[in-house]
């Protein structure tokens, strides 16, 4: 079995395995009941290409997950079809120059599939898609987050409301601030007079800072208060160039054993000059 899982950030030592069964590779991956719930169900959201195709490097490419194969329910695991392809954080450490602007195409080309089709997927992460230049295939590989369809797409400014946050920092953890602009325009514009409920609030990171920021709160939040600390994040993990290298900070802040590690140090690195970054972070 020659195939390798890509090494990228998060990948939880003991989770996935790879294995061989009837000459078929399958990812099999110890993960809550509703991965194994979605993914089944985005059989038949993606079981053709009408709609759920980007056009990218003068090709169309269809959009679609892996196969489902099994849950196991005593031992936790789901077991799905291994897709090939390049990932595309691997892809946004290591471009340059014109590959490098392809891949920024890449990314405004899926963001704005996802907002015209209606379908927020909350893990979306660069570490998450694959792109298969040889089938002409995009495939998304994790959905540990609930997902949100809207049949009829997202309005612009509801959109933006939506992916603040993780799937914002995510993204910003491979992408040049220049590069998050074109992938994510006017993201912290708009929803002024909105209250968000903070049980919605998925992320216990954002969260800390919240509650850093502005101390206890009550049941509901001021969007721009929650985007203030969602871009605060999002800034630090924002990657820069030393030495004329680029520093991924996020790499290093994702070893933070708990959620409470990870933004003491997001705290620690706002209030330091990037100089001293690499010495926080322990590069």
């Amino acid at each position: 079995m020659a195939k390798e899982l890509p090494q990228v950030i998060s990948q939880k030592e003991g989770r996935i395995d790879l294995t061989e069964s009837e000459g078929s590779l399958f990812i099999k991956k110890r993960t809550r009941k509703l991965e194994a719930i979605q993914l089944a169900m985005l059989q038949y959201f993606f079981k053709d290409d009408f709609g759920n195709q980007i056009e990218w490097h003068g090709s169309k490419y269809s959009i679609g997950v892996p196969r489902f194969a099994s849950w196991d329910e005593q031992n936790r695991t789901l077991q799905m079809e291994y897709c090939s392809g390049n990932n595309l954080e691997t892809e946004l450490k290591i471009a340059r120059g014109t590959e490098r602007i392809q891949f920024v195409d890449f990314s405004v080309e899926i963001f704005e599939w996802m907002r015209n089709r209606g379908f927020l997927w909350r893990d979306a992460a660069p570490r998450n898609t694959l792109i298969d230049t040889s089938s002409k295939r995009v495939i998304l590989v994790d959905f540990e987050r609930p997902l949100v369809l809207n049949p009829e797409g997202f309005e612009r400014e509801d959109f933006n409301l939506l992916v603040r946050g993780n799937i914002h920092e995510e993204f910003s953890g491979f992408l040049f601030q220049e590069e998050q602009e074109r992938v994510f325009p006017n993201i912290w514009e708009g929803n002024e007079n909105t209250y968000i409920d903070k049980q919605s609030i998925l992320s216990g990171r954002q969260l800390l800072l919240l509650t850093y920021l502005y101390g206890e709160q009550g049941k509901k939040v001021k969007a721009t208060d929650l985007a203030h600390a969602q871009k605060m994040m999002s800034d630090t993990v924002t990657p820069f160039n030393v030495d004329g290298e680029p520093f991924f900070p996020l790499i290093y802040l994702e070893k933070a054993p708990t959620a409470k590690d990870y933004i003491d140090k997001v705290i620690e690195l706002q209030n330091s000059p990037r100089e001293v970054w690499k010495e926080i972070l322990k590069v």
